[in-house]
This record gives C-alpha cells, structure tokens and sequence, in this order.
C-alpha cells in the first residue's frame, strides 16, 4: 500500500504542479462514506485536477487522509456518487480549496461505481488565504501574502472598482468605504502599488499593478477597506431584525424561507453582533430570491450554495435579542462601570480625553439606566485590557450610541488604559416623556424592567421622594397620563416622604385587566438651577441645588456663558441681560466659582465650587433670560424706539405720560441694553396701544428690581386713555451690543440678524472697524479692537467676518463683509472691542488725533477752544493712550459752537473726570467758539536711530514709555511697527542693544506676538511688565524707508523703478548713464542679491529727479552716505527713470501648485536649486512668505532637479523677508547633488470645501444618507465640520485625507434642510479655517406602501373572483387593512366609491417584524352598503399627514338571503362527494402497501439489513438525516439507511 500511494503522489507531481487554489471555506463537521466497488483505481484528469479513488473494500477516513497527505494536500474533500450522478458531498477536514472554475466531473471507470473519493488538491491553509484585511474579516488594513510574508498596498490609484474586487474575493458585502488604514500604521513589506480593477476580476491579485514590492510609497499610504456584512435585514426598525438578504452576484436579495432551519438563524444573529435569535418566520410578502443549501455547521448563510428560486417564495422574516453594543464593568450595579464597547468582535475601553457628563448621557442612554449621574476618569473602576475604540469623544449629548459622537477614528487614540472612561448612571430610577429631565412619567426598575406607578396611590409625598432621589430640587406638582401600553408593568407607590430613595417605600405590583384606564404618574420637579423672587420664572435671582439645599451664586465669575446654559436649561430663550441682586438671606450655601463654556446643555454639567461662606461682594448674581423680560418698545423703528408696554401676568399695558421724566426712561433704556435715553416724552407719534393703562409710578419705575417686583404683583391703574400712551427712543445702535465688558462701552461685539445675537469674527478686525462700533453706540473713541474672544466665546451664530471698514461707516453692517454667515471661524475669534465711554476724537486721520468732545448725562458735547493748551492735550493723549501730545492746533472740524464744555488741566491727571469741566455757552456774538483739537504721537515710536523709521522700539503703556523685549521680537511685530509708522516694509531687526542703546524706559513689554497681518500694534498681543527677559535683548528695527532708497512698481521689493529720498519727499534716479554695475550697488543695499537687469521705465511727472553719479553709486558705503546728505538732483536729458531687477526671485517648480514644489532662485539669468542640507521649516517659512504663500506645510527633497545649484547650507530664523537675507555659503559654493534639491509646501488659495449628497438630494425617509465633504488642492490632515442652516446641528470628524463622509442614520423630516460644510486645518501652531462651502438641500421623502386588504365573515359568502364579494342582507363583514410600515404609529381608514366611509383607525403593529393592520367591522349589511371598498394607509410625522395611494378594491355585493341557502346547498354537496372519494383512496392504498417491504442499514459496516416488516411504506418511518453521524479515526459509520422498492435492494457483503 505505501508503494502505491508514493506512485500516486509522485505522479501527481509530475503531471501538475503548477496547481493553485484560492478559493476556501470553512467547514466543522466530518461525515461518513460506505464502501468502494472492486479494484483500486486512480484516475488523474489535469484540467479540472481531481484524483478519483475508486475501491472494492471498505476504506476508513484515516486511509484517505494520509493517501491524500502524501499527494500534498493538506485537506480533504470527499464526494459520494451513484451512476445517476453527483448525490451528497461530505467533507472531512476543517478547509477545502477550490477552484472556482473546476468541474466536479465523475469519471466513467470499471464497472457502475457507486461510490467515489474525491481529493481536491490545495496548497497549506495559509497559502489559501493570500487576500485579506486587518483587523476584522470584511474591515481594515488590505494585505496580501507574497514570499510567506504579509504586505501591504499602496493607495497610488486606488478607486472604489479596486474596493469592490477585494470584497467580493472575500466573500463580503459591497464596498462602503476606502481610505488610507484606521487600522494603525503597518511595519513590514508594502507588496502592491498602482493597483488598477476593471472591476470583474476574482482577485486583486488578478488586477493590474506594478511587480511585488515595486513602489514608491510608505505606510502614510496604506489601503484600507470597508465592506459590508454578506447579510443584512432590511424593512426593519432596527439593525437585528427584519428580512434577511445576502450580498450575491454585485446585488441583494432576499433569503427564501425554504430549508430554513434554526441553526442558521442562531448563526446569522451571531454574525451580526445581534445575540441569540427570538423568532424565526416567513415574510406575508414573496420575493424572487435565493433558496439556501447548507451542509454541516456554517458560520454565515453566505457560506451556503444559493440559487435563484424558480418561483415567488416567501423570505426569512429574523428577530434576534438585539445584543447591546455597550456595557459597563466592575461597578456596583449594571447602571456603574468602566465604559466598554464593542466592534470589530470584540469589546474594547474608552479613553477619558474630553470624557464630560454629555458623553456619559449617551452611554446611560445606550445602556437602558437612568439619566447620568457622573463621568469618572483614571480608570476609576480599574484598568481594561485589549483594545482602546475611542477617544476624545465629543457627545452632544442627544445621540443613541457613543458610536454615533463626534470623535477619533475607531482604534486611533494615544492613551493607556490608566485612562480609562467609566459612567455612573441612575440605575433605579427616571423621568421620560418630560419638558426636562426633572420632569416627566416616573418609571423605576423591577428586576430587568421598568414599571410605572399607577396615579391613584401617587401624593405629592411620593413625588417629594422622586424629586429628592433624583437630585431635581423640590416637588413642584404631579399629573397622570395614559401611555397605553408601555410600560408593560404598573405598581401602587406608597411613601411617607421622608424617604431617601424610592426604594424605601411600600412597592406592590397591580394587576391590569382589560379595559383598565388606570394612568400613569408624572411629576414636575424645580429642577436643579430657577430663577427667583423675578416677575417671572424667566427672570431672578439664580439659585442651584446641591445636597439638598438651595445655593445663591456669587457675581465675580458669572457671566454670559453662564447665564446662557441656564436660560437654555429653563427653556427661557437667549440671554438678555445678566444683573445682580439680593442674596436670600437664609442662605447656608453659596456657589463661588462657575466656569461654562455655554455649550453645556445642563448647568450641573459646568464646573461649580460650592462653599458655606459668604460671597465677597453684598449681592449675588441674577439673570433676565429672552422670554423673562417684562417691557419692551413697539411700533418703533427699531427696538429701541416705540411705545413703551409693560408685562403683568399673561397681559401687555401702556404707560400714562402723567409723571414720566427721564429718570425712568433710563432706567428702561437700560434694561432693554439700548444706550442712553435719546428722547425720554414722545406723545402722538406712535398708534395708540391697547390692554391697560398704568400710572408710572416712583415705586415701579426708580430702578429693574422695582420694575420687576411691579410687574410680579401688579402695576398701578391709571385712568389716563391710549391718547396719552407715553413713548420713548433710546440712543445708539440697537443692532449692536457689547458683552462681557467691565462697562457698557467694552466687551465681546454681538449684532442683531434675523431676530438672533451672533458674533463677529476677529479676520481682519482692526482700529478703524472697532471705530465704526464706538461711534454707533455712543460709547466714544476705540481703544483698541481686541481679538481672540478677550472677553470670552459667544456661541451660536457668527454672523459676520473679514470685515473692513473705512472708520467713518454710521454701523458695522455699511462696511466691506461677505454675506452673513459667511465665515471660517470659530468662537475662540470673536472680535471685541473697549471704547473710551465718555471722550470721542472725531475728524482726525486716526483714532490719536482729532476734535474732543465730552459724554454727559446721556449726549455728546465738544470741548471748547477756550483756554485750551498742552497741559489739557496731555491728558487726552494718556488717556486715549495715544502717547505723547504732538499739536493741540487742527483744522479737523471748523464748525462754530454756540455751547460746550471749558476743561482746565494740570497736566499730571490721568483722565479728564480729574480736571475741571464745566458747561460753557458763548457769551458775546463776536466770540469765536470753537472744537478743542489734539494730535497724539501713537503708541509705538523708534528711538535713537538715524531718522525716525529705524531705532529702538518703544511702546506706550499707562503714561509711559517703555522698551520691547527682544527675545520674542520677530519679522512679523516688526513688519506691523514700520506699517504703523508709515515707514514702509521691516527691512531688517535687530535685538542687539549696542546699535540703539537702552533707553531711559521705566518698564519692558515682556512679549509681542503679532501675525504680521494686523494694522496697529494694538490689535497684537503684548504682555507688559514682567522681569524674565534677557536686558541684553532690546528690540529694534530698520523700516524700509529709512534707507532712503526702494524699488517700487515692481512684482517684488527687489525689483522696479528707483526710488530715492529727496528731502521730505521720493524722487526719481535719472535713467541717463543708467548701468549694471550702478544696478548691483543697489541691489546689495537692499539685499537683495545681485542685479539680473537693468531697465529704464516712463518719467512720472512732478516727481524730483537725481543724478545716478558715480560718486554716489560706486559702493555699498558711499550710496549710504550720499543717502544720508542727499543725492544731487539733475535736470534729465532723457524722461526715463532707472529700473532694477535684482536675483531675489525665488519660485516653486515641477508642484502640485503654485505654493508647492522645488525650490529654486534666479541668479546671474538662470533658474538653479538649493540644497537641502540644513534645510527646514524656518527656510520653508521664508520661501512662502516671500512668494505669498501663507504658512509652511512641509520641507522635503526632491531629485528631479537641474541646471545650477546655487545655494547650500541656507540656514534662516524664520523672520527674514527673502531667502537672500538667510545665511549661506555663498553663490554656486556647495556640495550637493540634484538628489538633495529642497523642497517646499505651503498652503495655497483657501478653497471652499465642497458638499456631495449620497444617494442624492432626496432621501426616503428612514433611509440612510451621507454627506461628503471635500476639499481639493490641499495637503491632507484636516477637521471636517458638517452644519445645517438655521440650526444647531454639528458634527465633526477629522480626516487624514481630502474628504470625509458624514452618516445620516434613519432620516426623518427633521433632517429635511440645508447643509454647508466647514473645514479647518492645524499647521504647527496655527489654526487655519477655509471659506464656508455653499450649501445644498437635502429633501426627505415620505413613501408609504400601497396597503393590503381582505375580508373575511362568520357568516356564509360567496367569492366570485379575488375582488368580488357577495354578502346576503343582515349579514356581516369584516375588511382587514394591512401593510408593511417602518413608521411609528400609523392609521388606516376605508374609502368607498372614493369617498372616506369610516373613522381613522390606529395601526395595530403585528410580531411578525413590521406589518401593521385594523380591522374594521360591517354589522347588519344592507344593500346601501354594497361597491368598491378599498384601504388608505396613514401616518403623522413632525406634525404632517402623509396618506398612502388605496388598496386594490374589493366589490361587495349585497344580496338577497335565500342565494346564499342555494349557494350553501352547493357547498356541502360538493363537500360530501369529496369526503367519499378520500375514503376510497386510502382502502386501495392500504392493499398496496401491504405487498412491499422495507429494509434498512445497520449503522456499521458489514452489519446486515433489518426487515421493517409489510405494515409500513418504505421510508416512511425513517427520516433522512446525517445529523447524529460520528467520524473516527478506525473506521466509518453508515449513514441512516433509506428504502427502496426496486427489484435489486441496495444491499452490500464483504
């Protein structure tokens, strides 16, 4: 026998040994095989490569295995044939490889074999296996096996065809996604590049791609795939449940029910992560589906041979337990834990980045507990073990599963499980179906249930209990409601209400019975934060509560952002106004530090530091919400203008003009945040109001708090008519406010748009916008303009950004701005602003200089010219801190006064509230009254330097002159100095002391830090004082004008037409004698290389010529001194003025774009490279400051270079304005090969990032929808932002390439609107956020089924056609309307000739899945009631109705009683002549059966056959089943015998 097989084996070989299978599945159970027929045979056909074995003795598994283990193959596959063909395939080894194409042919070879073995050859498991993606079987990192190793592939190319190849080479659903790996980055062999499917190939080996191994990528650049599960459910409600399809041939189809068995259901439930099946059915629909052929244990119906159905067949209609994707461990209930979800087949933690109470909500949410109690971090309830799924988690706190949150891509995380994320939910109790989470139907947990408490046994002590338990402040009321069937269970609560817990009280269950209307009890909780003892529970004094007791809030660290999660919390509408008021004066508690962000959507969720001391000040913080204030302005122009109506109850009134004045018009001015009273007593402009009349009272109207107490129990009755309603109009713009400020002229700049506050962002913002702002609300002269939300973030709407004032627009909305909401901003920018208040300079060039005038008792007066001098002027400059005074004379408003104000000043004061003012009025008509005017210097000079663009940097700072630190000085601070000083461009800083000295400054500004952006220094950060810099480092600057030379008209500053100082003024070098050599003097002061060209361009006229002498232009040094005492000026023979080019060019080639490629310098006429040796980011941010570039992205190599090198060892700080002014070895002076060119990536032109929608702009509802947001010309690695228009809706994902698909799960109406995409990128320290992307419609369709329907009666009809019905009068009828529906709830009602004929009926929804039906009754039918009836299926969604189109008709035809007699007469005829027939069938079947005979394997070889006996039809008492069929090693069972009734009995001998 060894001789034999080794004969085979090595024949085998021979013949074939390029065999290759790549096509596996896997199979658990061994089945048996019977005998062979006579002689031993091998038969080898190559092409289909099969080796058949036919025997004549019993032959066991282990024979087999080792024949086929010495052929090479590893796996085994065994076939039992008869000659009528192909009968069962049973299989021995855990993997058979096939090959898809061969043919399972039988060989014709001796005499009528019965039965064949049938060795499939393969390689090793592992060689089967050459495709596959990591971690998860159809997700994850793609690679391949070459050479025995895994590898990877390259995404060069990869397009959706390449995914959609590897899924189905997988045996996977259709390709959702391909992106570079989420997998983690890979270490090892990348094996494929270039990969280039058609599509239609088996493998992604088969496609198109470079040699293994070939490429030029690394694993940055890893493919990975997601694919689909092979199964799915669809018309379900949720993702374990429905009618199950499988992915076949590039399309679904549904499973037919058809050899369903269970142990497939419980095999699909497990695939899908769906826990153990529930039930198992047919669907009432039918399909053209799959009929599905298992054999053996298989892990995926996928696995199974499926063939088209020949006829409609009913699907599989699944229901599995739905397994929880989350779960909490090691807590002391199953509501506490450390927090584990679970993908890709297994469970993993949380990491507590950014874990907050929002994040927590979701997963008490997703666990089925109560509301969240608290979010722990550090591994709280110990350290998990394996995977870390996600991090920085970002919850808005509304969203079904973690999952579905803002976050890290899955497995990206940089944490250890010391930092695991745990949860305390309430496990015993909650409130659902409430206006709060403190308010709604009470539920608590019984066992694995929730129940409700039945009202009739409910009190309020009860609801004291709940409210107690739960941390929702006191008991405010209790209310039933009827919630039909949920919950399933209801008890009687019983409690004294002293009890700490629910728990505690007297429980028992009650027995509903049918027809019981017992309701359900709901509570009313305060809540943990109310406003009180305010007009309204909108406005007051706010009170938070903690461990049982109620706590003021402390004023200092409250502010909008507080406020704004209150009155958001209390449904109350935006912020109006925070305020202060008296504290209560029981008070044990007090909150002394609140730290909201305003995002919050539960106070509790911010940061608060309770404390049983006072607060430091008398009062504590208050708040006016939106839908809290009790007055407002109508029928004016805008709010701020009108007639005034204040609030009582639910009721508006009008004020009489008897007794008002302008105290009390302020103090309404005021509230309203509307400036000072412009007009305080207007009668007869406005209509006349309606409702009451008040009398305004002193008590009512001296300040807020009276108001509010009047408004609370009511304002005095006037006998005054709506003739004498009082109106007023408030001063400045009422579309504008400031928030946050220390007063009513500063703070964060909020403008009014479409009836909402939103901010503006700081791109841009500058002095002369802040200017606009001041003046519009009255509130003087800016300071300066603040970015970088100074005075904290809005929230919100950003209304406007890049805004750009002249300074002299009447309100910030006349300015240059995109459209509103236009913007790429965040709320960490908006713009603020801090006015003077009370001192304006108006007319001036700048915010320094101007005519004075003077805020008092709610207008603006100029300051009058007499007795006006220095001392005064002094004190203006230092408090506008302007610096020194230059020029108290000015011709900036010429127009004579008739009054104003006299200022008298020592000099020494610090504000002018210090002087003397008083009110002045012209005294004699020949006085000529006029402005007092002032000229300040600024806030920035430079000193000691040759002229007064280069020296020393000092700023002003309250009252003094102080040096800069030159440790942060840079080119950017400096570049904003010289602008500010109108001295040109920074040419070159210097931090060296010896060239300018130190000054006799008395302070130092610590750190500058300017974008180079800005126009005034005062928009840059500066940090004054402080003793940590260096006192060797001094800031300093040459401004390009003190050179007193500049090429200007030119693309770059080293090139165009010279320009040289003349005096006070810029003239012109003669052209005349005009030479290279002259050219090249220029250009080295300058720095800017060497000069390329020389050129003459046209004489501008009235410009100041020089002569360009060789005394003057033969060096460096003697231009510098001829710059110094003045060039010599020339009469010109020629009108053409010198022109340079100098080699400072510098350019990118062989990019993506303009901003990226090699980098390259234009010297001595030719275009050469640099080397990169020593080449960086701060080269890199030369290059792209120089050519306009925007930021560094990345410096590199590149080898495709040629022609010159020019420069090598480049070494730049960073802050130079061109790349000559960098440190280099010198021109052509290098080491260096093409193979070491830098190369530089900048960011180009911001583009809008762009918005795809997917299936399309209409989605059917319940559908999934995505949203793709891309960008385009941009290095990858950025944050995506999807937003939709008028909403609050966010979310966010950060992507490692250009796009990232956002998923809309199960839309409904509310995802109907417009969505825009946003996108930001971090580039080292810098944030840059692109344009805003236009927007695009997303549609939700609503698309009901067409209904069902059927009648059916206790009483006799006849049923002419399917449609037809006959009825006999005073009979009934019921119709049945049923349909398949995704939607929740639903009603039917029935339609007769067109016309509704019944009430509206609530959808009853059925167990099998999804199928909704009502069953309408017909009693008494008459022949009234005879036509077409039909069923309209209904829903209401988001306060809509859609209808469905009706049902087929049914006709009904009444007829008369004695038809139906005859027809029933028939019936029964025909009934009982059927009954006849059976029984003389089966006495003639009986008589046959008794002449055959049966037999019957025994279950061992050999074993004889057993007669059944002549009583029982062959094989009707035997069931066909290979199921309790056990293999061993020593031999085969027989598989349970079947019966014949041939001639020649299947009996086998020895």
């Amino acid at each position: 026998m060894t001789g034999r097989k080794s004969g085979v084996a090595t024949r085998i070989r021979e013949v074939a040994p390029e065999m290759r299978w790549t096509h596996c599945s896997v199979h658990r159970e061994a089945l048996a095989v019977k005998k062979m027929p006579d002689d031993l045979k091998f038969v080898l056909d190559s092409a289909v490569k099969t080796v058949n074995f036919i025997k004549s003795r019993p032959m066991n598994a282990r024979l087999f295995h080792v024949l086929c283990e010495e052929m090479g193959s590893e796996h085994v596959q065994l076939l039992l044939h008869t000659e009528t063909g192909l009968r069962e395939e049973l299989r021995f080894t855990h993997s058979i490889c096939t090959k898809s194409e061969a043919n399972m042919k039988v060989f014709a070879s001796g005499r009528r074999p019965l039965v064949w073995f049938i060795c499939l050859l393969s390689l090793p498991a592992a060689a089967c296996q050459n495709v596959r993606l990591w971690p998860a079987k159809c997700s994850g990192r793609l690679e391949v096996l070459h050479n025995g190793q895994w590898g990877t592939v390259c995404n060069d190319m990869w397009n959706k065809l390449n995914s959609v190849v590897v899924c189905r080479e997988l045996a996977c659903g259709p390709a959702t996604d391909s992106t570079r790996s989420g997998a983690g980055r890979a270490t090892g062999e990348i094996w494929l590049d270039d990969v280039k499917c058609k599509g239609n190939e088996s493998s992604i080996l088969s496609c198109q791609h470079n040699a293994m191994g070939n490429h030029n990528c690394d694993h940055s650049e890893d493919v990975s795939v997601v694919c689909s599960d092979p199964v799915r459910f669809s018309h379900s409600t949720d993702r374990c449940s429905g009618t199950l399809e499988v992915f076949k041939s590039s399309s679904w189809s549904t499973v037919c029910y058809n050899n369903w068995t269970p142990e497939l259901s419980r095999a699909t439930c497990q695939q899908l992560d769906c826990g153990l099946p529930k039930a198992a059915n047919a669907t009432v629909q039918t399909y053209k589906g799959l009929v599905s052929s298992c054999v053996g244990n298989v892990t995926s119906v996928s696995e199974c041979t499926l063939t088209n159905s020949a006829d409609m067949c009913q699907g599989v209609a699944l229901s599995c337990t739905s397994f929880r994707d989350i779960r909490l461990v090691n807590g002391s209930d199953r509501c506490s834990g450390r927090v584990e979800v679970f993908f890709n087949k297994g469970w993993g933690t949380v990491c507590d980045d950014n874990w907050d109470m929002k994040d927590v909500q979701v997963a008490c949410r997703a666990m089925d507990c109560g509301g969240p109690i608290e979010a722990k971090h550090h591994s709280f309830f110990g350290e998990g073990d394996g995977q870390i799924w996600l991090d920085n988690m970002d919850c808005a706190g509304n969203e079904s599963n973690l999952a579905d949150c803002t976050r890290n891509q899955l497995g990206d995380h940089n944490c250890g499980h010391s930092e695991d994320a745990g949860a305390v939910c309430s496990s015993h109790i909650r409130l659902i179906n409430g206006t709060s989470g403190c308010s709604g139907r009470v539920e608590f947990s019984v066992g694995d249930q929730w129940s409700s408490a039945r009202l009739s046994t409910w009190a309020l002590k009860e609801t004291v209990v709940v409210c107690r338990e739960i941390d929702c402040g006191e008991a405010v009321s209790f209310s039933g409601s009827n919630t039909a069937n949920e919950p399933l269970s209801i008890h009687d609560v019983t409690c004294k209400g002293t009890e700490g817990s629910l728990k505690e009280c007297t429980i028992e269950r009650y027995n509903r019975i049918k027809g019981d209307k017992s309701e359900d009890a709901t509570v009313v909780c305060t809540g943990k934060v109310l406003l009180s003892d305010g007009p309204n529970r909108c406005a007051g004094r706010v009170e938070v509560h903690h461990s049982g007791q109620w706590a003021d809030v402390c004023p200092d660290s409250f502010d909008m952002n507080d406020a704004q999660v209150l009155c958001k919390q209390l449904n109350c509408g935006s912020v109006h106004k925070v305020i202060t008021s008296t504290g209560k004066m029981s008070a044990k508690l007090w909150v002394d530090d609140v730290g909201c962000s305003g995002n919050e959507f539960q106070f509790s969720m911010c940061p608060l530091q309770f404390r049983n001391k006072t607060c430091s000040s008398s009062v504590v913080a208050g708040v006016i919400c939106g839908d809290g204030v009790v007055v407002r302005l109508s029928n004016g122009q805008d709010r701020c203008s009108g007639r005034v109506e204040v609030h009582h109850g639910d009721t508006w009134g009008t004020l009489c003009s008897s007794g008002w004045d302008v105290n009390k018009a302020k103090v309404l001015c005021d509230m309203l945040e509307c400036g000072h009273v412009q007009n305080a007593s207007i009668t007869g402009v406005y209509p006349p109001g309606m409702g009451p009349v008040y009398n305004p009272t002193d008590a009512c109207f001296n300040s807020l708090t009276s108001m509010h107490r009047c408004s609370l129990i009511g304002f005095p009755s006037s006998t005054c008519g709506h003739d004498k309603d009082i109106s007023i109009k408030c001063g400045g713009d009422s579309s504008i406010r400031f928030v946050n400020g220390s007063d009513r002229c500063s703070g964060r700049v909020e403008i009014l748009h479409n009836a909402k506050w939103g901010t503006i962002c700081d791109d841009d913002w500058d002095i002369r916008d802040a200017q606009v702002v001041c003046l519009s609300k009255d509130c003087g002269t800016a300071l300066m303009a603040v970015p970088g939300s100074f005075f904290g973030p809005g929230f919100d709407d950003i209304w406007l950004d890049d805004v750009n004032c002249l300074g002299n627009e009447s309100s910030i909305v006349q300015c240059e701005h995109p459209d509103f909401s236009n913007h790429n901003c965040g709320h960490g920018e908006d713009a603020g602003v801090i006015c003077s208040a009370h001192l304006r300079l108006l007319g001036g060039p700048d915010q320094c200089s101007g005519s004075v005038e003077l805020y008092h008792d709610g207008e603006w007066l100029p300051a009058v010219n007499t007795n006006w001098g220095m001392n005064e002027a002094t004190v203006i400059c230092k408090e506008m801190n302007c610096g020194d005074i230059k020029s108290t004379t000015g011709s900036f408003l010429q127009k004579e006064l008739q009054k104003g104000f006299k200022v008298s000043c020592t000099g020494r004061e610090s504000s002018l509230s210090q002087c003397n003012v008083r009110a002045y009025a012209k005294t004699q008509p020949t006085e000529q009254l006029r402005y007092a005017t002032v000229t300040c210097s600024g806030i920035v000079k430079l000193k000691d330097g040759p002229n007064r663009c280069a020296g020393r940097v000092e700023v002003f700072h309250k009252g003094r002159w102080g040096n800069v630190c030159g440790q942060s000085w840079d080119m950017n601070d400096a570049k904003v100095v010289c602008q500010q000083l109108n001295c040109g461009q920074a040419f070159n800083l210097t931090t060296d002391p010896s060239l300018y000295g130190h000054g006799t400054a008395t302070f130092q500004v610590e750190h500058m830090e300017c974008n180079g952006r800005e126009s005034l220094l005062e928009q840059c950060s500066l940090v004054h004082g402080g003793k940590e810099c260096n006192q060797s480092s001094v800031a300093a600057v040459i401004c390009s004008d003190s050179l007193n030379i500049r090429l200007v008209e030119g693309s770059d500053r080293c090139t165009g037409r010279v320009d040289v100082r003349m005096g006070s003024v810029w003239g012109a070098v003669c052209g005349a004698d005009w030479s290279v050599e002259k050219a090249e003097v220029v250009c080295e002061l300058l720095d800017c290389g060497q000069a390329i060209s020389v050129s003459t361009v046209p004489h501008k006229a009235a410009v100041p010529v020089s002569d360009p002498g060789a005394e003057c232009f033969s060096s460096r040094q003697a231009l510098q001194r001829c710059l110094t005492s003045g060039l010599p000026r020339s009469t010109c023979a020629q009108s053409q003025d010198a022109s340079v080019s100098c080699a400072a060019l510098v350019r990118l080639a062989d990019g993506p774009h303009a901003c990226s490629g090699r980098v390259e310098v234009f010297h001595k006429g030719e275009w050469g490279t640099v080397c990169n040796d020593d080449w960086d980011m701060d080269d890199v941010r030369v290059v792209c400051r120089q050519l306009g570039c925007g930021f560094p992205v990345s410096s590199s190599v590149d080898g495709s270079g040629k022609g010159q090198i020019w420069l090598d060892n480049v070494q730049c700080r960073g802050t130079e304005a061109s790349i000559a002014q960098c440190t280099h070895n010198g021109w052509s002076n290098h080491n260096c090969g093409h193979e070491e060119d830098a190369w530089a990536s900048c960011l180009d032109v911001l583009q809008k990032p762009k918005i795809l929608l997917n299936p399309g702009a209409e989605v059917k509802w319940g559908d999934t929808a995505s949203v793709t947001c891309a960008v385009s010309n941009h290095e990858a690695r950025g944050t995506f932002t999807l937003r939709k228009l008028n909403s609050t809706f966010k979310m966010e994902k950060f992507s490692e390439n250009l796009a990232a698909v956002f998923t809309l799960p199960f839309v409904s109406l509310n995802h109907s609107g417009s969505y825009y995409c946003q996108y930001r990128k971090n580039v080292g320290r810098d944030v840059n956020y692109f344009p805003e992307g236009d927007s695009m419609e997303l549609t939700v369709k609503v698309s009901l089924d067409r209904p069902d329907i059927l009648v059916t009666s206790l009483d006799p009809m006849i049923k002419s056609s399917l449609h037809n019905i006959s009825i006999s009068r005073g009979h009934s009828f019921n119709l049945t309307c049923s349909v398949r529906s995704i939607f929740p709830g639903g009603f039917f009602y029935i339609i007769k000739a067109k016309r509704k004929a019944s009430e509206s009926k609530a959808a009853v929804h059925q167990p099998e899945g999804d199928l909704v039906k009502s069953v309408f009754l017909f009693h008494n039918v008459q022949y009234v009631d005879k036509g077409d009836y039909s069923c309209v299926f209904g829903v209401n969604l988001s306060t809509q109705t859609f209808d469905s189109v009706p049902s087929p008709n049914i006709h009904i035809t009444v007829v008369a009683g004695s038809s139906t007699s005859v027809a029933l007469g028939v019936v029964i005829a025909l009934l009982l002549l059927g009954v006849l027939l059976g029984v003389g069938y089966f006495v003639w079947k009986k008589r046959r059966w008794n002449t055959d005979s049966m037999v019957m394997f025994v279950n061992r070889l050999g074993g004889a056959l057993q007669d059944i006996g002549n009583n029982v039809r062959a094989g009707a008492a035997v069931p066909h089943s290979f199921s309790n069929i056990n293999v061993d090693m020593d031999g085969i069972e027989d598989p349970p015998g079947t019966v014949n009734n041939d001639h020649e009995p299947l009996v086998f001998s020895n």
